[in-house]
């Protein structure tokens, strides 16, 4: 079993970060800042947003996100200077070759860098096809070459289990299958990316076509969705380019709140379980969810602790080529018992409601799984809803004038109802692969195969007591930071102390190739 010190095998290493503003890239880059100050400097690449350049939003970032709550409590009013001495920002883009780096700022790196984390991608299930060939898989591909660029520099690349595809049952295990698809059928990593980047080209669709191409190119070979297939040609399209370039490829499973760091609970965005969880403490009684099968469950620190260790592996020469970092092998979470969880969640957060009805009812109103084609499933409601909004619309039209405005009130909550159903459905068939479709295990034996010297870094899935995570962890994070989200709420937001900012002295940020530095 390999030994790891953490410290001792990021002490002194210049590394490059990308996607630092996503979810995981700023609770990973927080952590390393955190209990990792041996490492001489990170490199943040971020991309300039119209007229706020690359400092200014990480500056914004490490401002007024909770990821970066432990740095302020640690370091308070000197944490500028701690970050200028250990971070600097690179203003860039990952869709570019070289990131969109200036030449004279890349050959630079090129001599310092002993790792790349590239984190950056989209996490949407639904993605336009333009964009996830873009960031997810050109993106993956401009890292794999600035990497072989570099005199010494390794790369971990983080993917996603979920690239197994629409498999029905089974163990996935921890391998890199060239020109893999999930279905069979032929697959030419190469030819399809060159197809990719013509179509995408030339071709002129509606906004929403893009998404429907997505799923159907993902289809074709077995993907459940434009999300899952990017990664999966990404992830061939690495092996078959790598060389002799050292990488290791990370796939966590569902990366939810984290357990400990930065602190219990914290979440962001409105993917992964916040829809669902969400729905589930609304009205709606019935859910199309197959009890029987397994959630693949993490939280976003132990990804990180993952993450940590394939760098550390990968500098101390003795680096796993894939990583799955999931609880199903080893702490399997069933879906019964989370239904029943997020249950009794909801339940105690609607009995300290300031309204009566939520008080009374909510509170008992506990959501029922279903078949998917169960006559009390949201597409069945949604068809009932239709077709009562069509009865009352006919009424209308026959009744006499005095009843019209009791027919309108009726027809609007007829209206809202029959909408949140169709919302609901849509919810439930982006996740329908995750909860109904398939059953399969992710293998996790590579991440355990390691001894790490500090026990905060050993990330232990077999370890999480799921009544505790869900009802204590879980569900207070989404509902603080993710269901506003969901409703079109402000998001809280960290409060740093009054004039933060980070010393940079002349440095503005290394600027995009061919643009002015």
């Amino acid at each position: 079993m390999p030994k790891l010190s953490i410290h001792r095998a990021y002490r002194g290493k210049h590394i490059l970060l990308t996607g630092a503003s996503g979810f995981l890239g700023k609770v990973w880059l927080s952590l390393m800042l955190d209990r990792i100050p041996e490492i001489e400097k990170i490199y943040v690449l971020i991309r300039r947003k119209r007229d706020t350049g690359a400092w200014e939003r990480f500056e914004e970032i490490v401002a007024t996100s909770y990821a970066f709550e432990p740095l302020h409590r640690r370091h308070g009013e000197a944490l500028g200077a701690y970050l200028a001495e250990r971070v600097e920002v690179v203003e860039g883009d990952v869709s570019l070759p070289d990131f969109g780096i200036d030449p004279e700022a890349a050959e630079d790196l090129t001599r310092k860098l002993d790792l790349i984390v590239h984190c950056a991608g989209l996490v949407d299930f639904e993605p336009d096809l333009r964009e996830a060939v873009e960031t997810n898989i050109s993106g993956s591909l401009h890292a794999v070459d600035f990497a072989k660029r570099c005199q010494r520099a390794a790369l971990v690349h983080v993917s996603t289990c979920y690239v197994v595809g629409d498999i029905r049952e089974g163990m996935a295990p921890e391998a890199l299958a060239p020109d893999y698809a999930p279905n069979g059928r032929p697959m030419d990593a190469e030819a399809e990316y060159e197809e990719l980047l013509s179509f995408v080209k030339t071709a002129s669709l509606k906004d929403s076509e893009w998404v429907d191409e997505a799923r159907r190119r993902a289809a074709g070979y077995g993907w459940p969705n434009g999300y899952t297939y990017s990664k999966s040609l990404a992830e061939s399209l690495i092996r078959k380019r790598a060389g002799d370039l050292k990488y290791s490829v990370v796939r966590p499973a569902v990366v939810e709140s984290s357990m400990h760091y930065p602190f219990p609970g914290w979440n962001e965005g409105a993917q992964t379980c916040a829809p669902l969880s969400y729905l589930l403490g609304t009205w709606l009684r019935f859910f199309p969810i197959n009890t029987r099968h397994v959630l693949d469950v993490i939280p976003v620190d132990y990804v990180c602790q993952a993450v940590t260790v394939a760098g550390a592996a990968l500098m101390e020469g003795c680096a796993s080529q894939v990583i799955q970092v999931g609880s199903s092998q080893r702490n399997p979470l069933r879906l019964d018992r989370m239904l029943e969880l997020l249950n009794l969640a909801h339940r105690a957060h609607w009995r300290q409601s300031a309204s009566p009805l939520e008080r009374i009812f909510l509170s008992r109103w506990d959501s029922v799984a279903v078949s998917q084609d169960s006559p009390l499933g949201p597409e069945s409601l949604r068809k009932t809803a239709a077709a009562v909004f069509e009865a009352l619309r006919g009424l209308k039209e026959r009744s006499p004038k005095a009843i019209h405005e009791y027919l309108n009130k009726a027809l609007s909550s007829v209206n809202k109802a029959k909408w949140a159903l169709v919302k609901t459905e849509k919810v439930v068939e982006v996740f329908a692969p995750f909860i109904y479709r398939t059953d399969f295990r992710f293998v996790t034996e590579a991440l355990a195969k390691y001894q790490i010297e500090e026990e905060a870094f050993a990330a232990k899935p077999e370890d999480i007591d799921w009544r505790h995570y869900i009802m204590k962890v879980l569900e207070p994070g989404l509902r603080r930071w993710c269901y506003p989200v969901l409703e079109g709420k402000p998001v809280e937001k960290l409060s740093a102390p009054r004039g933060f900012r980070i010393p940079r002295g002349d440095r503005p940020g290394l600027r995009i190739a061919g643009r002015a530095r």
